[in-house]
């Protein structure tokens, strides 16, 4: 009755940043269920123009785009570590 996820998720933040995923998933029981998923993008030009033509400064717009890639909500953490998580996030976002 083991099942296991696991996400691989990236965001390329310039022309010459590489990126490659590699999930790895191994049962040690037969009746595991094991999936993954992997995704590798850019930031959309159309996606920045989209904020910035509603008044949002460009540096702030880009900020907004990676603190959405970055969002991603993992059942079953306690709150505290949510908490630790989203404040990590906050400063990464204000180097931007």
């Amino acid at each position: 009755g083991a099942r296991g996820h696991i996400e691989c998720r990236g965001l390329i933040m310039d022309p010459e940043s590489r990126l490659s995923t590699i999930p790895v998933l191994r049962a040690e029981v037969s009746d595991a269920e094991l999936t993954h998923e992997a995704a590798i993008g850019r930031l959309g030009e159309e996606q920045i123009f989209y904020l910035t033509s509603r008044g949002i400064p460009e540096e702030e717009a880009i900020s907004v785009l990676v603190r959405g890639f970055m969002e991603v909500e993992m059942k079953g953490l306690p709150d505290e570590l949510k908490e630790r998580i989203r404040a990590a996030l906050d400063m990464a976002a204000a180097g931007l």
